[in-house]
């Protein structure tokens, strides 16, 4: 395809309708958010994950200059923007996913940051009090993260630990 005609294309191309009043512009990801919110439903409409799912972040990769484009030199994708994404272990499948955009102000000032940020992907119907176990790696896992989900989510946590963390029970 010529250059002129994709850009031509391109510049056509909207998924959000700048002069509605009810548009949210102060969001970071305006522009792509009915996309995201009509794609992340379907993936939990059409499939019924089994019990272990993991939850780890990804990079979509892009050069474009966006406020909220991330640099992780120990990624294979540097440059990007940066989603966490609640995945079923065995086939990889998205359940749940959320773009970071900056960070977000503390739902359960206990759980930190990352531990809300687990709260919100594993807040689910499709998974509460079903005998679901979620993975994490260290960045993600605590113990007052593993309580907290166990009593209010009936879900059970498995990650490595850092002993280091202040939080972490003597």
């Amino acid at each position: 395809m010529p250059r002129d005609r994709f850009l031509a294309i391109w510049a056509c191309l909207h998924c959000v309708n700048e002069e509605d009043p009810q548009v949210d512009k102060t969001e970071k990801i305006y522009k792509g958010r009915p996309v995201f919110n009509y794609l992340v439903p379907r993936f939990r409409e059409f499939f019924v994950p089994q019990c272990e799912m993991s939850l780890d972040e990804g990079m979509i990769p892009t050069k474009n200059k966006i406020s909220f484009r991330q640099y992780i030199k120990s990624k294979p994708i540097k440059w990007g923007i940066k989603c966490f994404i609640l995945c079923d272990s065995d086939t990889g499948y998205i359940v749940n996913a959320e773009v970071y955009t900056g960070k977000l102000p503390d739902e359960i000032p206990d759980l930190g940051v990352t531990g809300n940020l687990v709260v919100r992907l594993c807040d689910l119907d499709l998974i509460k009090d079903q005998n679901y176990m979620v993975f994490t790696d260290r960045f993600y896992t605590t113990v007052q993260l593993a309580e907290y989900q166990l009593k209010h989510q009936g879900i059970r946590l498995c990650g490595t630990a850092d002993t280091r963390k202040k939080t972490f029970p003597k």
